[in-house]
């Protein structure tokens, strides 16, 4: 059996902030990772086929976010903001500019006098359930699945609320280079304090009491004083596969039921030219097409971007929320098609004439990853009955940390994953001191 201080499970964002932070205090700690690399939904392929890094999982830094930047700035880390125009499909029309929901003003005086918390569907249906509103609900609805992978019928309108109503324009960036960069600066900090990291080591049972935990870990045993557990909620949620704690921890684990978790699907196509910027498109919408960034649609995958500043011919379909399970069973090659008549029917072309344009592509379904099953979380109505629950550790032993574990506008995000494995390290360190 081997010993440490702490056991940390999951080498995400969390669970590598808090290694860090941990082992940098002095401790003995030891990271138990279910998959045999590091970085959990950060996950960066360096594929050549591809002419810029492609980000499977996370890949922007929405905002000025201060633990995500600031350990940037420590690592000595570039990153670069995302440019270029926003764009949106809607009817058949390709034009520059965001698609403003009909509506908005009474949208947004409904949402500041609602004195209650309720689910936004519950909430549309109280206060847009005429036929006039069908595309405010719609759009509310899309902004919710899209963004926040959201379930509407238990997603939190306060949450949304706060969300839309403090949405500014600070810029988004990328990690140059990858998000990866990140992910193996805090490997090698740790490392270089002292921790252990071991791949390949899905954890099957906890075993604990009072200031003692051992973890089963295929057919090694560790223990230690605290554990920090930091695997995606869609693991803790399935009961038939996931850790067995002894003795049994039913209150955290019912309150853990109620965060809201989504699952997201990216299609990552390389083309040999940038079809965009062809003669044939510039004609048609104008030249400033030329300097697409984001683009929103009545698409089947709606969202897509460019790598733009980056001048190349890569582009991202982006497709969340509860709608992804219609192609839960499709093969990578039909959601490839899916994709390849979405950008068709979008900039109204032939799908056969991009595919044959097509130099390279990556499917990924996060919620049919095995140690994921899902991407990130939003807030639920009933999470906010559970907060404590889900805030306090149990019994100054057992300490869950994470995006799902962040209470704050940034939740779903590497900042909330960051910020709440720097919290919890935090909480751990005061105890011990």
């Amino acid at each position: 059996m081997t010993r440490c201080d702490t056991i940390v499970i999951g080498a995400g964002a969390s669970g590598l902030m808090a290694a860090m932070k941990l082992s940098q205090s002095g401790q003995k700690v030891i990271v138990l990772e279910a998959l045999d690399r590091i970085g959990g939904r950060i996950h960066t392929l360096h594929d050549p086929a591809f002419a810029s890094p492609v980000e499977l999982g996370a890949e922007f830094i929405h905002g000025n976010l201060p633990v995500t930047l600031g350990l940037l700035k420590e690592a000595g880390i570039a990153y670069t903001e995302s440019g270029g125009q926003f764009w949106n499909a809607q009817g058949g029309e390709l034009k520059q500019g965001f698609s403003f929901m009909q509506g908005w003003d009474i949208l947004e005086t409904r949402l500041k006098e609602l004195k209650q918390d309720m689910s936004i569907d519950d909430f549309l249906n109280t206060y847009f359930k005429d036929d006039e509103h069908t595309g405010l609900r719609n759009s509310v609805k899309g902004f919710a699945q899209g963004y926040d992978a959201a379930d509407t019928s238990l997603a939190s309108t306060f949450a949304f609320r706060n969300e839309w109503l403090s949405e500014d324009e600070q810029g988004q960036y990328r990690v140059d280079g990858g998000y990866d960069k990140l992910i193996h600066y805090m490997e090698e900090e740790c490392k270089k304090a002292g921790c252990e990291v071991y791949l390949s080591s899905p954890v099957k049972e906890v075993r604990w009491s009072n200031g003692n935990v051992e973890v089963s870990a295929g057919d090694n045993t560790y223990a230690a004083q605290r554990l920090v557990i930091t695997v995606p909620v869609g693991i803790l949620q399935d009961r038939k596969n996931s850790i067995v704690f002894t003795p049994d921890i039913p209150a955290m684990l019912q309150a853990i039921d109620s965060i809201g978790f989504g699952n997201a699907m990216k299609v990552i196509l390389q083309f040999r030219s940038a079809f965009w910027k062809e003669e044939e498109f510039l004609k048609r919408y104008g030249k400033k097409i030329k300097n697409l960034g984001f683009l929103t649609s009545d698409a089947p995958i709606p969202t897509w971007w460019t790598q733009t500043p980056n001048d190349n011919a890569m582009i991202t379909g982006w497709f969340a929320g509860p709608k992804t399970a219609k192609l839960k069973e499709y093969s990578h090659d039909a959601i490839l098609q899916v994709a390849l008549d979405s950008l068709a029917h979008i900039f109204k072309t032939e799908a056969a004439k991009l595919k044959a344009m097509l130099s390279a592509w990556k499917v990924i379904d996060w919620a049919n990853e095995p140690f994921a099953k899902g991407a990130y979380t939003y807030a639920t109505v009933a999470e906010q009955k559970v907060k404590d629950t889900l805030d306090e550790p149990i019994e100054n032993t057992i300490y869950f940390a994470g995006e799902a574990f962040y209470k704050g506008p940034e939740m779903g995000t590497v900042e909330a994953a960051l910020a709440s494995g720097l919290n919890t390290a935090e909480k751990i360190i005061s105890v011990r001191s």
